[in-house]
C-alpha cells in the first residue's frame, strides 16, 4: 500500500503554526522575566530607601548651630555652653536643575562631651553633612570623608518644603503658615522640613512610567536658608 505524505501546503501551515507558538513562547518568557526584573528593582530600591531614611534621619535630626565648651568651663561639673555662630540648614532652591555633582543640604552637627569626674575634661566638636546630588543618585557623606554614609538610586525627583518655627510669647512653638514671612533669626525656634525623593524605574522596564515617592519630615531645632552655594565656606 503507497504512503501518502505531507503536501507543501501542510508542511507551510505546520511551519506557521510552530512559528506562531514559538514566538508566543518567547513572548511571555520576555514578559515573565521583566515583570521578574522590575519585582527585584522594587524590592532593592526598598531596602536601599530604608537604610537611607534611617541613616539619613539620625545624622538630620542632630542638626544644630555651631556650639562649644569654652576653656572657662573646663573643670566645671555642669559647664556652660556658648554659641558661636548660627548655622542654619542649607537648603537648595531648584535641587532639580542641578547638572552633575553637588550639594543639595547641608547642616552642621555639634558634639558635645562632658566630663561629670572632678576633672571636668569636657571636649566639643562639629561635623557638617552633605546630601548630595549627583545625576539620579543621591548620597549622604560628612566633613570627614568622602565615602558615603547612605545613598538612593534611581531619583528623578526631589523637593524641600521647609516651614520656620518661632517663638510666642510663652516661648513655645508655632508653625508659620505663610512661607512668605520674614521672622528675624533671634526669633526663629526651628524648622519643618519635608523631603520628597521621587524614584522611577531606569528605562525599558514594566512600567517604566510609574513614580514612586518617598516623604519624610523632620523637626529641626536651627532655622533654614535657601540658597543654590549649599556650603558654610
Amino acid at each position: 500500500m503507497k504512503k501518502k505524505g505531507f503536501t507543501l501546503t501542510e508542511i507551510i501551515i505546520s511551519t506557521l503554526v510552530l512559528s506562531i507558538i514559538a514566538i508566543v513562547v518567547m513572548y511571555l518568557f520576555q514578559r515573565s522575566n521583566a515583570a521578574f526584573s522590575i519585582t527585584v528593582w522594587k524590592q532593592e530600591r526598598a531596602a536601599q530607601a530604608e537604610t537611607f531614611w534611617s541613616h539619613f534621619r539620625k545624622h538630620i535630626e542632630e542638626a544644630s548651630d555651631l556650639l562649644e565648651i569654652p576653656d572657662s568651663q573646663m573643670g566645671k561639673p555642669h559647664p556652660e555652653v556658648k554659641k558661636i555662630e548660627s548655622r542654619p540648614i542649607l537648603v537648595h532652591t531648584s535641587p532639580n536643575t542641578v547638572q552633575g555633582k553637588e550639594n543639595i543640604l547641608a547642616w552642621n552637627v555639634s558634639h558635645l562631651d562632658f566630663d561629670f569626674s572632678s576633672a571636668g575634661a569636657h571636649s566639643s566638636s562639629s561635623t557638617i553633612y552633605y546630601l548630595v546630588k549627583d545625576d539620579k543618585k543621591v548620597y549622604l557623606i560628612d566633613g570627614r570623608g568622602t565615602k558615603p554614609i547612605a545613598e538612593l538610586d534611581d531619583v528623578t525627583d526631589i523637593n524641600f518644603d521647609t516651614r520656620s518655627l518661632k517663638y510666642t510669647s510663652e516661648r513655645s512653638y508655632t508653625t508659620i503658615v505663610d512661607k512668605e514671612e520674614s521672622v528675624p533669626i533671634e526669633e526663629v525656634a526651628g524648622t519643618l522640613l519635608e523631603i520628597t525623593l521621587t524614584i522611577t524605574p531606569p528605562k525599558n522596564y514594566i512600567g517604566e512610567g510609574n513614580k514612586i515617592p518617598h516623604s519624610n519630615k523632620f523637626k529641626l531645632n536651627v532655622a533654614s536658608k535657601k540658597t543654590n552655594n549649599v556650603s558654610y565656606q
